[in-house]
Parts: structure tokens; sequence; C-alpha cells
């Protein structure tokens, strides 16, 4: 997959750019914007992209000095320049910089995606040469604990059938005689000892939970534990041991029982574990780590007696009913403007559960997920900002509240907590939404057609979204607030045309564009034919009356 940035100070282009854009097909998976040179180059620095469209004249930093920047700082990404001018100096730079495509404004569907496919092109070669050399970068650029962990990852995560060869079991530590398995461990509070402990710092809080996990190893065991980047909270341990292999609630278990209750009485880290079966076979450590996910994910919240687990429980017969079943009634409580409806709608699916007997930490991770995007859905709706939009698979808390649980208590309480936190936020958006006309938005345009209009003035203006701004005047005025702006541009052009007293040069001018060539080109995309024409066209038909 791969990324994209787009650098243009016309808020209206880098829209045509993403509406034309034939993302999916393209593999493209995220796209930035930036408003100047100055922005993008930061941008560049932070985000890495794949390829970056830039517009030559910019204010801040120009394109030719984004181009000289960009060469010496990301060599490796490549450049599509956009310009309203056919300049040979910019033409002439953009061929210096080995840009890989030269595209005209108007910003034309075929030729941008063609540009941006021979881009695709060029970088999947540059993935096939590159993978050829992936074990020599191995051994240059990481360090043994690193390559041991990341050699760990790919296979305990890749497909069915790949097999540890034997560089790869030298690199993790493989002995004759030795078998080995997997423990997981998963930090219940990890948001507040973050917090209370090591000032929000994850690197910090992980480096010194591993350390302290890693020093159980004796005479009998040798463990290596690495954060699971896949999963939030997770550590995977390899236990790795001498000799014959012991049951699973022997010395094993015992000494991850001991882990857990040392890094409780020294940090406060409250973790839960599970641990697969041992193999001598090291090929079957992902058999030991998938045995040691499904005990984990599937241990009942409603039984905790225990912190460290090595069957699996008996599920219910009876399926945990998703939240999602209680949509419309959500929605129904948050229009009404009811957080005590709403409280009692999620207390009562809580108590549901709860008399169920059984709700695995798998379905408590799935609900909360549910949960908050169905939130965030309704939110959206009513006008929040897309970047209000959270993932709780990605973020240890939302604003002030910590997502942490580890009994189906805990559980509950965070959930009523989460569910009076999205009320607020929507009933804030709800209120903005319906104190806003749309046709404000119209008459605005009306007045100011000649001036460079910005959907996030309007954002700005009534605090709402551009999603929702956009779709609300879309739904009123059968039109997208750009495509209104142009209708608005070409209809008074075709106006303004009619009289021979006035020069195309001071129409253009007149409706906003600072290139005339820019407006004949815009004005014959839209009507199919040129100003000068149309001109001829209106004179001679008003002549032959």
């Amino acid at each position: 997959m791969f990324r994209v940035l787009i650098i243009d100070d016309e808020e209206p282009v880098r829209e045509a750019v993403r509406i034309l854009g034939e993302w999916n097909d393209l593999e493209v998976c995220e796209i930035f914007e930036a408003g100047d040179g100055k922005t993008g180059l930061q941008l560049l620095r932070e985000k890495k992209p794949d390829i970056v469209l830039v517009d030559m004249k910019m204010p801040e930093l120009n394109g030719i000095e984004f181009l000289q920047a960009a060469a010496k700082e990301s060599p490796e990404t490549l450049n599509i320049v956009i310009s309203g001018y056919d300049d040979f100096e910019y033409t002439r730079q953009a061929i210096h910089s080995k840009a890989i495509d030269y595209l005209l404004k108007p910003i034309n569907k075929e030729e941008l995606n063609q540009a941006l496919r021979k881009a695709i092109a060029d970088l999947k070669n540059r993935q096939v040469k590159e993978n050829d050399w992936n074990e020599i970068r191995y051994q240059l650029n990481l360090s043994l604990p690193s390559l041991k962990e990341k050699t760990f990852l790919s296979f305990l995560q890749d497909g069915v059938g790949t097999e540890l060869d034997e560089s790869s079991l030298q690199i993790i530590g493989y002995r004759e005689g030795a078998y080995a398995g997997i423990a997981l461990l998963r930090i219940t509070n990890l948001a507040e000892i973050a917090r209370l402990r090591y000032d929000n710092d994850l690197g910090r809080f992980y480096s010194a939970l591993i350390g302290m996990i890693n020093d159980n190893a004796d005479e009998k065991r040798q463990i290596f534990s690495f954060r699971n980047p896949g999963t939030e909270r997770e550590i995977i341990a390899v236990i790795v041991g001498m000799g014959d292999i012991e049951p699973i609630g022997g010395s094993n278990f015992q000494n991850l029982q001991y882990i857990l209750r040392e890094i409780e009485e020294s940090q406060g880290i409250i973790a839960v574990a599970s641990m697969g079966p041992f193999h001598n076979d090291f090929n079957k450590l992902k058999d030991s780590y998938r045995f040691a996910q499904s005990i984990m994910m599937n241990h009942n919240l409603l039984d905790m007696r225990e912190r460290v687990w090595i069957e699996e429980q008996s599920k219910s017969a009876k399926e945990t009913q998703s939240i999602l079943a209680q949509n419309a009634f959500i929605r129904t409580a948050i229009e009404k403007s009811s957080l005590g409806y709403l409280q009692n709608i999620v207390t009562e699916h809580l108590k549901k559960v709860k008399e169920s007997s059984y709700f695995s930490l798998g379905d408590a991770v799935r609900t909360l997920n549910e949960f908050m995007i169905m939130m965030n859905d309704i939110a959206l709706e009513y006008g929040a900002p897309s970047d209000n939009s959270r993932s709780y698979k990605n973020n240890l808390r939302l604003d002030t509240i910590e997502l942490d649980f580890l009994t189906y208590d805990d559980f509950s309480r965070l959930f009523l907590r989460l569910t009076e936190y999205f009320y607020h936020q929507i009933a804030s958006f709800l209120k903005s939404s319906n104190d806003f006309n749309v046709y404000e938005i119209k008459d605005y345009i009306d007045r100011n057609y000649s001036e460079d209009i910005k959907i996030s003035f309007f954002t700005e203006k009534y605090y709402l979204s551009r999603v929702y701004l956009m779709k609300l005047f879309k739904k009123e005025f059968g039109f997208g607030i750009y495509e209104y702006v142009l209708k608005v541009r070409m209809n008074q052009a075709k106006e303004l045309l009619g009289d021979p007293g006035i020069k195309i040069l001071s129409i253009s001018q007149m409706l906003g564009y600072n290139d005339h060539n820019y407006f004949s080109k815009a004005f014959k995309n839209y009507f199919g034919i040129s100003p000068t024409d149309y001109r001829s066209m209106v004179l001679e038909q008003r002549g032959s009356k």
C-alpha cells in the first residue's frame, strides 16, 4: 500500500485530485494535504509519502524550492508536478528534479491516473529489487535482539506452512535438545501505569516491563519477551528450556505466576497471562502461540479467579448479543436528547450479558470497538470533525477516559463512562447542526463567488465537519460546494461574455481567476466551447435578429 501527499495552495485543486484519483485501484492507503510548500516539506519529513503531487507556484516555499529540498531529504520519493502555467522554466526544473510527470491545471482525470500508475509501477519495481536484499539488510541494520524479535514475529504471524530455516533458528537461539513454548501477557491497567509512572511514555514502560520479565530466566529456562505491535497491551514471551518437556502446569506455569506477582508488587502492573503447550520442534511455536491466543481471547471475564490460564474455558451455548442490535434505540435516545434513556439501554444490555454467564475478553474488545465505531458514525452524521473519530484498538485512552479493565464489572463501568462521554460529544454537534442553516453557505457563495472560497472557512465558522457540510449542501441543492462555486462562476461568465465591451482577461479576473488561460480551459471543460467562440456565437445570433 502506498501513501500520497498533495501540495497546492488552491483547495479546489487538492479536492479535485482527491476526487479524480482512482486510489483503491492504485493501492493508495493514505492521502495527506498541504496548502503551501513549507507545510508540504514538513509532511514529507513526518509522513514519508511514496508519491508527492506538487504545485509550482505557491506561497512560503514554491514548487521549485520544494523539489530542490525534497531531492536532498527524500530522494526516493517520486514527484509529479502540477502547474497552471505551461512554462519552460517550470518544465526544465521538473526534469532536473527527476519528476516523473508534469500535469497542467485544470486536472484531467485520465492524465492524473496515468501519471499515478506510472509512479506506482516504478515503486513496485523497487520493492521487488529490495526483497532480494532483505537478508543482507537484516544483518547490517538490526541489532541481534531486534533481529531476534522480528524473526519471531514474522514466523508467529505468518501464514500456515512456513517454517524456520537454519539461519532463523540460529538467530532465535535454537539448541539441540531444547524445547519451547509461548506465553502471552495482557496488561490490564496499561493507561493508568503509563500515566502515573512513565509520563505516558509507552516506550519506557514496555522496555522496563520486558526487562523484568526476561530477568526471570534461570538455569532451567531462558525467556525472550517483546511487545506485540499488532495487539495493544500484549507481551509475547518465548520460553525455552532444556531436557524433558514439563507438564503444562509445571515450573514454567509457576514461574509465570511469579512474574505476574512481581510486576504487580514492584510496579503496580496488573496483568493476566495465557500459556500454550511446549514442543521440541521450534516450528510448532506457531501452534503454541495460536493456542495461547485462543485461551486469552476466550477467557470468561465473569470468572477471573485465576490470572494465569493454560486451558480454554467452556463457552456458553448462548451467543452474546451484539451492541449493534441496539443501534436504533441508541439513535433515538440521542435524537431525543435523553441521556437517562441512553444509559438505561446500555445498562440493560450489560445486565443481559452478565446473566448469560459467559462473556470473553475477545467479546469485550469486539464490543468496545463496535460501540465506539457506531458512536463515531453517529457523531459524524451530526457534524463531528472527522479527526475526532477514534479506534479503541489503537488508543489507550479517549481524552480523559482510560480504556483499562480487568473484570466484567470494570468493563461495565468503562462502558457506561464511554456512553456518557459520547452522548455529550454528540449532543454538542447536534446542537450546532440544528442552529445551522445551509442556505447561509449558498448565499455566501452567491455574493463572493470571485473570492478564493474554501470549505475550511465554513467548517471553522460553523464548527461542523467537512463531510457533514458537503453532504447537507448536496442534499439541499444537488451540487457539491465546489461544483456550485463553479456553476455560479460559469453562469456569470456567460452573462459577462455577452457584453463585447468587457475583455475576456477582465472577465477572468472578475470571476476570481488569476490566469485567463486557466479560466478559458475551465469554461471550455464546462460548456464544451471556448470563451472566445461563445462570445462570437452570441454576437452572431444578436446580429441575425
